[in-house]
């Protein structure tokens, strides 16, 4: 957690000041973070009334806490839905009484007072009922079709789980991998993975185990105008919508919403700090349709940026730059609330991508063997 805020995707305002918390204050968070993640969880599973509630108020104020902490795209909203499922009827009605009609309220209130002969007026009249709804011996059929299905899904996830569970203790054990044509357990171990909160670590767990940094380094886009480069030209900053860019602009707040261009050059900064590397070769065509001017890669943008340097539009014409270049930089959260710049930056790549314009020979065989 001494890095996470500052390396995660995407910061937030708040990050800046969880970053520049005490190590002992990101130890505390790491202990929390493991008790929610690999013990209370199981709260939700346990068949009693006041462990599911606590768990699931555990889980999602815990992933509350993670979306104001950072933009972590729509994954924590998720995460929160199967939660909700913790909080029964009576739960909702005492405390969250705004989702709930008045009359309903009033008989979930009673129904938990136990008032079983107001509950039998409220049936006689055709009112709503929590008994009818959720007491079994006066819904055995339903109750006996339900309990029909729900054995029927076990056994059916049962027989498609024997090749997973072959696949696991195997030597030869292949990742990624669906052994069903309709990937019905695929599907289900996902929903226990949401149940249980574990979505988020696997996101984690691949984004960070596998790349993660304990730096930041961010790759800038660079175009100019000029006929020619040399010591002289005139660079300008390409300036996207979220990401951290210029040192003064304040981190953005975009969750649930997801800028995937934004998070893809995050990607980029992860070694090796290459775009000939197979998974940044995407960054030649982006560079394509920036010299082109492309309408709607511009979109993807910040629109200042845009009608600074290509023009407003106003005349339907853009002026597409002539030479393109990015640099890697070194970024870290400034450490001092009176400074007036967030970030702080430090170059470590000078030719991350060289100057290039869309008549270099070199360039033109990049995209041809991309397909452009």
């Amino acid at each position: 957690m001494d890095y996470h805020y500052e390396t995660q995707p995407n910061p937030n305002p708040l990050s800046w000041y969880l970053h520049n918390n005490s190590h002992w204050f990101h130890v505390f968070e790491v202990a929390v973070n493991h008790f929610v993640e690999l013990i209370a969880c199981w709260l939700l599973l346990v068949p009693l009334r006041k462990c599911w509630l606590i768990g699931a108020i555990i889980q999602i104020t815990f992933q509350l806490i993670l979306i104001v902490s950072g933009n972590l795209s729509f994954l924590n909203w998720l995460t929160m839905i199967p939660a909700l499922a913790g909080l029964d009827d009576l739960f909702l009605a005492r405390y969250l009484r705004f989702l709930f009609w008045p009359k309903e309220i009033a008989t979930a209130l009673k129904c938990q007072a136990h008032c079983l002969e107001e509950d039998k007026k409220q049936q006689q009249t055709g009112g709503w009922s929590y008994i009818q709804a959720f007491n079994p011996k006066q819904s055995s059929t339903k109750h006996a079709a339900y309990q029909c299905l729900a054995l029927a899904l076990t056994a059916l996830i049962g027989v498609y789980s024997l090749p997973v569970v072959e696949n696991l203790i195997s030597p030869g054990q292949i990742m990624n991998t669906s052994f069903d044509n309709f990937r019905i357990v695929f599907f289900f171990f996902f929903f226990f993975m949401f149940v249980t909160n574990s979505v988020f670590e696997i996101v984690i767990y691949f984004l960070f185990c596998f790349s993660f940094e304990m730096q930041r380094h961010e790759v800038i886009f660079e175009v100019t105008h000029d006929s020619k480069v040399n010591k002289y030209s005139k660079w300008t900053e390409v300036i996207f919508k979220c990401k951290p860019g210029p040192l003064d602009r304040r981190p953005c707040v975009i969750t649930p919403y997801h800028y995937r261009l934004d998070w893809q050059i995050w990607f980029a900064g992860f070694p090796p700090h290459s775009p000939f590397s197979g998974r940044n070769a995407w960054i030649f065509l982006f560079a394509r349709q920036l010299l082109l001017a492309e309408k709607a890669t511009l979109d993807l943008l910040d629109q200042s940026f845009v009608k600074a340097f290509y023009g407003d539009g106003t005349d339907n014409k853009t002026r597409a730059p002539t030479f393109i270049r990015a640099q890697m930089y070194l970024y870290q959260f400034t450490d001092d609330v009176s400074e007036k710049n967030w970030w702080k930056r430090t170059k470590t790549l000078d030719n991350y991508l060289p100057p290039i314009h869309l008549k270099d020979h070199q360039f033109q065989d990049i995209l041809r063997q991309l397909g452009r």
